[in-house]
């Protein structure tokens, strides 16, 4: 049984207190947002995700405004098969100390796997294919689920995906996530670890929404085909604008109109004039992503493009001829399992969104 509850400030129920209901075990993951440890639900009977929120900001009443703001988005969201699921909130003997109860899973989180190599077992890659068919399909489904209910999560990469023992995707970490009616909303810019951010973003455009999801998943779904190795690593703003346009080559005002007006364009982040003519940079998807067929970088050119207006949606990605090309789409069943324990002794759990400074994914 849980113990008694105590009534917060804030409009989600009574909550059941953390100590009384839940047993800790062990600290998992750290970042920005939040504190991940490894607990027994004493009235569930089973083991959970127990992340502690760190207040960044206050609402009036004291309870922390980040707070609210995920467990409204995790609840708008639950029920979906590739968002995490969201148990309960508990609360501390302080008001400010606020938890999350959260599916546990099993193997940690996507970016973790693909660096750790003592996982592979002699295996070339650690997905094939059709495997990586089925995490892309996953994930776009997520996404798909998140737009449709105007949650922008803000900051989509392979350090917030959690794998299951299943084979099953799961998008977490919503402490960025917003509610955005509309591509003309403006919005903080700091926001999206530096390698998976947008060039809007980048740039610092006074608005943006959902297609940033769209253009991190790309850089995700390349990096999980690139078997770990990021698309456009980039240190500083500067030269992950750089690593863009050795990427995917350079835009125009054909391509991208009005780019040149954002503010980013004052050389703080990029210069004019852009490259033209012969010197401009062509498209190295194809040799950046080599094992992508032709109909998988249709998929990623969608994703990675450079207008946002003109960007793929989730659900157009998912409409991609890729999926119905061989080899298929693995099935659950058909994807890898890991002993990571036994294999590596790292604790599994995903960590919080990465400070901007260190441009380092899973930290």
């Amino acid at each position: 049984m849980s113990g008694p509850r105590s009534e917060p400030a804030f409009g989600v129920g009574a909550c059941a207190s953390v100590q009384q209901r839940y047993e800790r075990r062990d600290r998992v993951g750290e970042g920005t947002y939040g504190v991940i440890y490894r607990a027994w639900d004493r009235q569930l009977q089973r083991v959970v995700a127990l992340k502690r929120l760190l207040p960044h900001n206050e609402a009036q009443d004291g309870f922390p405004l980040t707070s609210l703001r995920e467990v409204s988005t995790l609840r708008l969201l639950r029920g979906h098969a590739n968002v995490v699921t969201f148990l309960d909130v508990a609360v501390g003997a302080r008001r400010d100390a606020v938890f999350l109860s959260l599916e546990f899973a099993e193997h940690g989180d996507l970016g973790s796997l693909l660096d750790d190599r003592a996982i592979r077992k002699g295996r070339k890659r650690l997905f094939d294919i059709s495997q990586t068919k089925c995490l892309t399909r996953q994930l776009l489904l997520a996404l798909r689920h998140c737009h449709e209910r105007y949650v922008c999560h803000r900051d989509v990469k392979v350090a917030n995906l959690l794998y299951t023992a299943e084979g099953r995707l799961k998008l977490c970490d919503f402490g960025l996530a917003r509610i955005i009616p509309s591509i003309d909303r403006a919005l903080t810019q700091n926001v999206v670890t530096l390698w998976y951010r947008a060039p809007e973003v980048l740039l610092r455009s006074p608005s943006y929404a959902h297609p940033i999801d769209c253009w991190a998943a790309g850089c995700v779904i390349a990096e999980i085909f690139r078997d770990g190795r990021p698309l456009a690593p980039g240190s500083t703003p500067q030269q992950q604008w750089t690593k863009i346009l050795d990427a995917i080559g350079a835009p125009s005002s054909d391509v991208w109109p009005g780019c040149t007006e954002l503010p980013g364009f004052d050389g703080s982040v990029a210069s004019l004039p852009l490259p033209v003519g012969s010197f401009a940079r062509a498209s190295k998807l194809n040799v950046l992503v080599p094992d992508a067929s032709s109909q998988a970088l249709d998929l990623l050119s969608g994703l990675l493009c450079y207008d946002p207006r003109r960007r793929d949606t989730a659900s157009e990605a998912l409409a991609s001829a890729w999926f119905d090309e061989a080899p298929r789409s693995a099935p659950l069943h058909g994807m890898p399992t890991f002993n990571i324990e036994e294999t590596t002794g790292r604790k599994r759990a995903p960590p919080s969104k990465a400070p901007e400074a260190s441009a380092k994914r899973r930290r």
